[in-house]
């Protein structure tokens, strides 16, 4: 169920908006804001692929929560076999670790 934002209870915040939202606090340097925003949007939509995606990138390559950015990466997999990109950042994630 989306979120009600606190202006006003019609204002309705997507699982794509909180994306959009984390993208931005990711690009202003705000990495935990925006896994705050992608953390909202799993647990708003608990099958959003893009959601788990965005937050194991965040993971990986921002935060160093290698183990974190697995568990994404491989929901993502689960979620959607056919997603190369997931499939790209695990394998690196993988070769990362192994190091």
């Amino acid at each position: 169920m989306p979120d009600r934002s606190s202006k006003r209870d019609n204002d309705v915040i997507s699982p794509d908006r909180y994306i959009a939202i984390g993208n931005r606090q990711s690009q202003i340097g705000n990495e935990r804001g925006a896994l705050a925003a992608y953390d909202r949007a799993v647990r708003l939509a608990p099958g959003y692929v893009r959601a788990y995606n965005y937050r194991g990138t965040l993971k990986h390559q921002e935060l160093a929560e290698r183990l974190g950015a697995l568990v994404d990466y491989d929901r993502a997999i689960s979620l959607a076999p056919n997603l190369a990109a997931a499939y790209f950042a695990r394998s690196l994630l993988k070769r990362n670790l192994q190091r």
